[in-house]
């Protein structure tokens, strides 16, 4: 039986993630690939996200979590922080969230659990 995904998303949320994203998600350009459409008989567009801010499509993820919790809990985050166990553009993301949440520092403190 095929599982339709479709059922399980909630549009209201849909449209509530893409605001919270929308200041720090770029919208960012389908390129149409001749090589691999020819290669592939179909045609292949490319998703070029790494002209985000930071690089990767991580941020749209990083800035729906971290702002959805804020704006349910903002108290209890900006008391406790926001801990991620990641590295590199996941956590460029979040630290780019802290920010323009309006304090990366103590009020939202990332610490990174990697090599530890």
């Amino acid at each position: 039986m095929a599982n339709n995904v479709s059922s399980d998303i909630d549009i209201a949320e849909f449209y509530a993630a893409r605001e919270r994203i929308y200041p720090l998600a770029l919208a960012t350009p389908l390129i149409y690939s001749r090589s691999l459409s020819d290669l592939f008989s179909a045609q292949i567009y490319l998703k070029c996200e790494q002209f985000q801010p930071t690089g990767a499509f991580k941020i749209r993820g990083a800035a729906n979590t971290i702002l959805g919790e804020l704006q349910k809990n903002e108290q209890r985050i900006r008391r406790n922080g926001v801990v991620t166990a990641s590295t590199g553009k996941p956590r460029a993301s979040r630290f780019l969230c802290g920010e323009k949440a309006g304090d990366p520092g103590d009020g939202l403190s990332f610490f990174s659990g990697a090599g530890k």
